[in-house]
């Protein structure tokens, strides 16, 4: 009988290199960390130890045990086979990530829910045409499935990881290339890498190096983009993340207000209306947050200066705070201008504290107590209470009550309990940090990044 010609893995024939055909993953792909797939099933069956039945066994006992419900698969898992929507499906454990974002990890990353969770209608479907998208999305599946479950499917995680940094970089060689077609592709992916490190607690500051890179691709790309749905899904994603750096860092003296507001823009003027994914209806609270940083901050040096404020920086932070204590949402359900509100709130909180010594007064234990009160209100099972690390950070040095702070600990612990997010649980130790120092309660503007300073990591509140 004529022996069957090999074709080989799908790795192994885009890099033109000779096959084994070891299962599960050839030889040449072991090597070079790549996830072995085959166009079609896979060839007869070479393993090259006994630990290749038993790896199927616990990939088919862990989809059996852990898979999602099935009211919540997508329609496009169900509908079509795994390798048509992209090869790497046919692995057991990567076609088990893949549903487990739909059905979990999605929905960790947006305030709405599974009907209108645009992390699901939007990004799915792009990553089922972007080998890249579909990388960095299984990677932070991953990663959110270690932090709920286990670590039974870590090293599948880093492979999807490793695979998307190495398709990183080439693509940001064909971006430069002018290929800007691509940069959909790329924001996505940086920012999609940016949210996994800012849920495992990112300690290396390679959160804030995704978003460096984010700033320089998104003026061309954000041009370029002729989808309106994903162009307002990627602004918004985008101005969310960036509107809430300044108040990590001691100091900023790049013009990140200008890359904020070219954000808003997009979203504003975008011809298909913002999703809410993240900023919900408070995008113009959002937008605020860089400047109210920046000028409660200058207004607090030169009231501790011995030449006092100027007439200037009094009047733009009046202005500031009028404006932000006049906004009113528009268009929001209950739950979601309650958290429009909290921000709100927040932002007040955070250019009252340019005075020193007004951590204590009428006004700002009025904020405080408003604050408190809507907390209460939202239930920690709601989708919202993801985005509660900024404000709550923000208005710490000044909740003075042990019962306040108590509460504030028990809801927070109750977030992290449910959702396991690195951040989360880093905000936690920040606020008993702060709540534990009265040199750093008494920082004003300054008092998060002066406490993550001491705390000796710098993270985003997002």
């Amino acid at each position: 009988m004529p022996r069957q010609r090999s074709k080989g893995c799908i790795p192994c024939k885009m890099r033109r290199k000779k096959c084994d055909e070891r299962t599960p993953t050839c030889v040449a792909c072991a090597r070079n960390v790549l996830l072995c797939a085959w166009d079609s099933e896979l060839p007869p069956s070479k393993p090259h130890n006994s630990g290749g039945k038993e790896l199927m066994t616990k990939s088919q006992r862990l989809l059996r045990h852990q898979s999602a419900p099935k009211s919540m698969i997508s329609d496009m898992a169900l509908s079509m086979a795994p390798n048509a929507i992209h090869p790497q499906l046919a692995h057991p454990k990567t076609n088990f990530l893949y549903s487990f974002f739909y059905a979990r990890a999605a929905q960790t990353l947006s305030i709405k829910d599974e009907e209108g969770n645009p992390f699901v209608h939007v990004l799915m479907p792009m990553a089922a045409t972007s080998d890249i998208v579909f990388q960095a999305m299984l990677a932070f599946s991953g990663v959110i499935y270690e932090q709920q479950h286990s670590d039974a499917l870590a090293t599948t995680t880093w492979e999807h990881y490793a695979q998307a940094i190495r398709s990183l970089k080439h693509m940001l060689t064909l971006y430069v290339d002018n290929q800007v077609d691509r940069g959909t592709e790329l924001v996505a992916t940086v920012l999609l890498l940016l949210s996994l490190e800012v849920s495992k607690a990112d300690s290396d500051g390679h959160a804030f190096r995704h978003l460096r890179a984010c700033r320089e691709l998104v003026s061309g790309t954000f041009a370029h983009c002729q989808n309106p749905q994903l162009l307002g899904f990627l602004a918004e994603y985008y101005l969310y993340t960036l509107s809430l750096l300044p108040s990590s860092l001691i100091e900023h003296s790049d013009p990140i207000e200008e890359d904020i507001d070219f954000a808003f823009r997009i979203l504003l003027n975008n011809s298909v209306p913002a999703t809410g994914v993240l900023c919900g209806c408070a995008p113009e609270m959002f937008r605020t947050i860089s400047k109210a940083t920046v000028v409660s901050r200058r207004l607090y040096d030169e009231l501790t200066d011995e030449a006092g404020p100027s007439n200037e920086c009094l009047q733009e932070h009046l202005d500031l705070y009028d404006y932000v204590q006049t906004w009113w949402p528009e268009y929001a359900d209950e739950e979601n201008a309650m958290i429009a509100h909290i921000y709100q709130i927040a932002l007040l909180v955070l250019l009252l504290q340019a005075e020193p010594g007004t951590s204590d007064n009428m006004a700002m234990n009025e904020l405080v107590t408003n604050l408190i009160s809507l907390l209460r209100m939202i239930p920690v099972e709601s989708n919202t209470t993801t985005v509660l690390a900024w404000p709550l950070a923000t208005v710490a040095p000044c909740v003075k009550s042990n019962t306040d702070q108590t509460f504030i600990l028990q809801y927070l612990g109750a977030v992290v309990q449910k959702y396991r997010f690195g951040n989360h649980r880093q905000t936690e130790q920040l606020l008993r940090l702060i709540w534990s120092r009265r040199d750093l309660q008494e920082r004003g503007p300054y008092c998060i990044p002066r406490a993550m300073e001491a705390q000796g990591c710098r993270f985003l509140l997002c």
